[in-house]
Formats: C-alpha cells, structure tokens, sequence
C-alpha cells in the first residue's frame, strides 16, 4: 500500500515519522453502545437492527462505522428514531460522494475482470474459483480469473484476508449492488 510506504519506505523522507497502527475490528457490543450513545447526544435514536446492518455493510471495519453513521447523522435531524429508510439515503449520500472515485476504479478494469468484480459484489468472495462462481461471472478459467483478482489487489479494490477476497472499500461493493438493481 502506497500510503503505508510513506512512513515505512527507507528512501521516503517520512520514514519512521509515525507509527503505524492497525485497528481491528472493534466488538459489536462495546462499539454500538458507544455509537448509541453518540447518537443519543444529538438527540437522535438508532434501532439496533440499524446498527447491526451499519457493522454488516462496512465488514465491523471501525472507520467503514464511522463513515456511515457520520452519513446517517447527516441525513437524519434531532429527536430523530433512525430506521432502516435512513440507512438507505446514507448509502445513497455516500455513494454521491465517492461516485467519481468508483467510476475511476471501474475505468481501470477490462469487461473481465469487470464481471469478476460484480460477481464478487454479489456472491461475496470466499469461492471465487469455484464453478458455481465461474458460471455466474460467465467466465470458465481458474487462471483468468486469478489475474483478475491479482489486478484488483494491485489496483487496491480488493484484498485477501482468510481466504476470502473482499472489497477495500465496502461502500464500492454496495454501490455495485445497489446499481445492479
């Protein structure tokens, strides 16, 4: 990743100016609360079936939860109860401000590698060279399939993690499937 080279990279006039810290997935339990409770200081209410689907969405990634509660805070007004509709204009807020950013991301990509990444929107990534996932992305070689995954990495849409390859950002795979409708 080109922005932890800055501080990482002994030829970058940054190196060691900063630490690296990686934060992992926080527990539902402690961070809602804590969401709650924000929320609760700008007189606003979130159904927890709300929360839960905002931890879902962004894949429990805390600045993923941040970005989207910061859209619903948005759209939303004091003594607000925030339900499920709400969670849907944040969506759409967001990808009004990250639309430019995903058509550049689509840009780079071939036709294939395009339907690979639907697919993966779609179908999740834990079996993409699987036939089930080659027959939906229309595509019938294992091969192609890895270098197109490969050039998604490369281009820092997709990364592995457990043998399963997801979205950098999870709002971009929300935005695929929400235009796919």
């Amino acid at each position: 990743n080109k922005m932890d080279e800055i501080f990482t990279h002994p030829d970058s006039p940054f190196f060691k100016s900063a630490i690296p810290i990686t934060v992992d997935s926080l527990p539902y339990t402690e961070f809602s609360d804590f969401l709650q409770n924000k929320f609760l200081t700008g007189k606003r209410r979130i159904n927890d079936d709300v929360l839960k689907k905002v931890f879902e969405i962004a894949h429990d990634i805390p600045g993923d939860i941040q970005q989207l509660c910061e859209a619903l805070w948005t759209v939303t007004s004091s003594n607000s109860v925030i339900g499920s509709d709400r969670l849907k204009d944040a969506l759409e807020l967001i990808f009004a401000r990250e639309q430019k950013s995903y058509e550049n991301d689509m840009g780079l990509l071939t036709d294939f590698q395009i339907r690979c990444l639907l697919t993966i929107a779609r179908e999740g990534g834990n079996r993409v060279f699987s036939v089930s996932f080659m027959k939906s992305a229309g595509v019938n070689n294992p091969s192609s399939v890895r270098r197109a995954i490969k050039r998604m990495i490369t281009l820092n849409i997709l990364f592995e993690r457990n043998n399963e390859y997801r979205f950098v950002n999870p709002f971009f795979r929300a935005w695929i499937n929400y235009r796919g409708r």
